[in-house]
């Protein structure tokens, strides 16, 4: 029994995972890294006309901005962004993404198939249809990399009545990191291998900022989308040879620092969690409070419950009116610390199970453990609790591809060194790693071979089946979560 909010909120989920995540704090300075990214000066709205803004941006400044789509539904959350800085002190990256979405002058289609064959296979003849998409995203590119090379980026949180607010991360944040790409692409064509790599590792500061444990589910799975969209076209451009060592090194630091900063997967649960437990308490202290004042007045209790339910939920709200029995509304109004208990409670299992390595999960086990406690909580609650368990995987196949990235880039490091690839993973020790990453998904090394020739190599990762293979079977999130095969990397 779901309102009409919750649905869309886990249809929207659905979609993110059916469409985005299958394609693939720090210093007040900039560091080199930063200082290397272009930067913006103005903002366009639908009509073309640009508006020059200071560094500081402010309400006022952006009023000037032609209207469109992007500027009114994140108008709330930007002004809470702004008084969030002005409170610390601080820019954050967040104002400028959200400010990159007002300066994009057309609608970016996610399933255009010109982009996902640039993205997956790198400039190609279909690519060039993409040009003018990349030419009037310009600006709002401009501002992403300013905000990225803030280096910082913080959400507002959940308090009161913020967890009503955010941005648009599947509209706008996704669709940016995957412009960057495409143009990384392009970039990759011209021979201009030090600026795709630049904006490749701009488009996982932007993921990794999409995501916290101050953001909700729906940041946190943008963010796993756009940073697995990004390490495929950057592992091409690693093992393709064209980048020089300085690249590999600013590569190799800075991935290093995107990884550590990255969200962990309690902090994934923490955000939904904080999200859900917000509205979550704050319709039963109105349930609470309406049933306080009938009393008083002398006025029907079920009418009260439905007036708060349509204050709250709206059209849904006449939804879960016709599918919870008014008594067990009442119920949790008159008894809210032991409603809130048992929520509590489901959390901090989902928690104790975020800690706990992948290798070492029973998931049938869990399972059954989730739907008792799930069988125990108030309607209410149901309606808002999140499965964190396909969040979970997907955020391990992110894990993975990082560690991949990294030690690819290692692997090339040790190339120019000693003119060899390395027999043995472990060979990359102490000179590139302090440890050597082993595999999320079974806590043993990647499996590691040196090509015949002794020009490539390939390394694998067991998927989240725990298995190795069947031989030649690639996992694909689209055969099932814990379907079978393993997930590759390598150079021919």
């Amino acid at each position: 029994m779901q309102s009409n909010l919750v649905i869309f909120r886990r249809n929207l989920s659905v979609i993110v995972l059916s469409g985005a995540l299958l394609l693939g704090g720090s210093s007040l300075f900039r560091s080199a890294w930063a200082q290397q990214l272009g930067t913006s000066t103005s903002v366009v709205g639908v009509s073309g006309k640009s508006v020059a803004l200071p560094d500081r941006i402010t309400q006022a400044d952006l009023a000037a901005v032609s209207d469109n789509p992007n500027k009114e539904s994140s108008k709330p959350y930007l002004a809470e962004l702004l008084k969030l800085r002005d409170k610390e002190g601080r820019d954050n990256a967040l104002i400028h993404y959200v400010v990159a979405g007002w300066a994009l002058p057309v609608k970016v289609t996610l399933d255009d198939q010109a982009m996902k064959t640039t993205l997956e296979q790198g400039w190609n003849p279909q690519s060039a249809k993409l040009l003018p998409i990349l030419e009037s995203c310009q600006i709002a590119l401009g501002e992403v990399r300013k905000g990225a090379a803030l280096d910082y980026a913080k959400g507002i949180g959940f308090d009161q009545e913020k967890y009503k607010l955010m941005p648009d991360f599947q509209g706008i944040f996704f669709p940016l990191a995957r412009l960057l790409c495409v143009e990384g692409r392009y970039f990759e064509n011209q021979g201009q291998y030090s600026k795709a790599l630049d904006n490749y590792l701009t488009a996982l500061t932007l993921g990794r900022d999409c995501g916290g444990a101050d953001q909700t589910l729906i940041g946190n799975l943008i963010s796993i989308a756009a940073q697995n969209a990004t390490l495929k076209p950057m592992g091409d451009l690693v093992t393709g040879g064209h980048l020089a060592r300085p690249d590999l090194e600013k590569a190799a630091t800075r991935l290093k620092q995107i990884q550590k900063t990255t969200v962990s997967l309690r902090g994934v649960i923490e955000g939904e969690a904080a999200c859900e437990s917000a509205n979550f308490r704050a319709v039963a202290v109105k349930l609470k409070q309406g049933l306080e004042i009938a009393q008083k007045v002398g006025k029907n209790p079920d009418d009260v419950l439905k007036e708060t339910l349509k204050e709250v939920y709206g059209t849904a709200g006449q939804n879960m009116i016709q599918s919870i029995p008014l008594p067990i509304l009442q119920g949790m109004g008159k008894d809210l610390d032991k409603v809130t208990a048992k929520y509590d409670e489901m959390v901090k299992f989902n928690m104790e199970l975020a800690d706990t390595p992948f290798w070492k999960r029973d998931f049938n086990r869990e399972n059954q453990d989730i739907q008792r406690l799930f069988a125990s909580l108030h309607l209410i609650a149901q309606t808002g609790q999140s499965n964190y368990m396909d969040p979970g995987v997907r955020h391990t196949i992110r894990q993975t591809k990082v560690f991949g990235a990294q030690l690819q880039i290692a692997l090339e490091l040790s190339r120019l060194d000693k003119r060899r690839y390395p027999g043995q993973l472990s060979e990359l020790v102490p000179t590139y790693f302090e440890a050597v990453p082993l595999d999320p998904f079974c806590g043993a090394p990647f499996a590691y071979f040196v090509t015949a020739d002794g020009k490539g190599y390939n390394f694998f990762s067991v998927g989240p089946d725990k298995k190795t293979g069947p031989v030649n079977v690639i996992y694909d999130v689209k055969s099932g979560l814990f379907s079978q095969g393993d997930i590759p990397f390598g150079k021919q």
